[in-house]
């Protein structure tokens, strides 16, 4: 693969950030609790999307997503030699959604989070709102791994998580 090509996408529950109409003094609540369930801080599957905004929790069975380059989470940690970048996009700037058959040979591997369970407090309207009734067409924001350097058969792909000191408990044991 050469630099900046695309190598696989990044599958999960996509949660989009703090709506831009949200006033100035909103919370931001979805970061209390990953949509697979347990604390966010505890979920070692979290890829925060920088360009777009959000995250996308990738805790699934790669076995359960029918798109065979949705394989992201696969993808290890290395600060020293990383070889793929995350490229962040929202699916409605790529695919066309003239009626719901134009994307049927696409498996789309992300959906938003539809759970119900808070996403911020409107300080405006004194109402915390839920992740409930997101449009996948406007809304469902995704990430792609591409090659930060060539690369041959064979070769494992390596992204730097980020991680700084200290350290979450999870990761002290073999995050170099």
């Amino acid at each position: 693969a050469a630099v900046g090509e695309i190598l696989c996408l990044y599958p999960g529950t996509y949660t989009p950030p703090l709506p831009t109409h949200a006033s100035a003094d909103s919370e931001f609540l979805a970061n209390q609790t990953a949509p697979s369930g347990g604390l966010l801080q505890d979920n070692a599957y979290i890829l925060n999307l920088q360009t777009v905004g959000g995250y996308i929790d990738g805790n699934v069975d790669p076995l359960t997503v029918p798109n065979p380059s949705a394989c992201g989470q696969l993808v290890n940690h290395s600060s020293s030699e990383p070889n793929v970048e995350v490229v962040s996009f929202r699916y409605a700037s790529i695919l066309q959604y003239e009626d719901e058959t134009d994307c049927e040979e696409f498996d789309v591997p992300n959906r938003s989070r539809n759970d119900g369970s808070p996403w911020y407090f409107d300080a405006d309207v004194d109402e915390v709102m839920t992740l409930s009734g997101l449009d996948d067409k406007v809304m469902l924001c995704g990430a792609a791994f591409v090659a930060s350097r060539d690369l041959v058969e064979d070769d494992e792909l390596l992204l730097d998580y980020g991680l700084r000191s200290p350290l979450p408990p999870w990761a002290a044991s073999w995050y170099r």
